[in-house]
Order: C-alpha cells, then structure tokens, then sequence
C-alpha cells in the first residue's frame, strides 16, 4: 500500500494535489520517482549531444510510427492471450494488421 501524507479531513472543498508533494521520503514509491527523474534528466544529456541527437532522429523514421499506430490508433494497449508463444502470434498479427493498412 502506498504512503502519502495525512490530509485535512475537514477541507470541505477539491484541492489539487501535487504527487511529488505527497510521497514520505524513504518509501517505496519516493525511491522509484526519484530513480526515474534521474533516468530520465540522463537520457535527456545524452540526446542533446550531437551524436546522440542523430541517433535519435532515426526512432522517429523506423520504430515509432509502427508502436503508435498499434497501440493509439488500433487502441491496443495489452495482449489478451497469455504464454510466449501465443504472445508472439497475436503480435506478428498485429503488425501484419499495420503492414497491410499502409
């Protein structure tokens, strides 16, 4: 279960509440934000770096395209069979799917 702070119970009224505001230091849930706020300020230097920067550009030409279509446009978010191999089936279908819409 997760541990945020106490709120007021008599507030009476919606207030917004900032996540990062409510984690306790030392929980679980603070340790993982914090790993992935490093990861992801690491991935930021790297792509800035001119070689880098090149690499990069390539994932929107190859890849990218392919996964949004599949997962925004079909609305195929998760597999519904369960085991490697019918895992595989289900996703070679998919991307015929994709490759005969083109």
């Amino acid at each position: 279960m997760a541990r945020y702070k106490e709120t007021e119970k008599d507030q009476g009224q919606f207030v917004t509440v900032n996540f990062y505001e409510q984690l306790i230091a030392g929980s679980f849930e603070y340790t993982m934000s914090e790993l992935e706020e490093n990861l992801s300020r690491e991935m930021r230097i790297k792509i800035d770096k001119p070689k880098y920067k090149k690499l990069y550009s390539k994932r929107l030409k190859i890849i990218e395209p392919v996964f949004a279509n599949i997962t925004y446009c079909k609305g195929i978010t998760r597999f519904t069979l369960r085991g490697s191999e019918k895992v595989n089936i289900q996703w070679k279908l998919y991307c015929m799917v994709h490759i005969l819409e083109k």
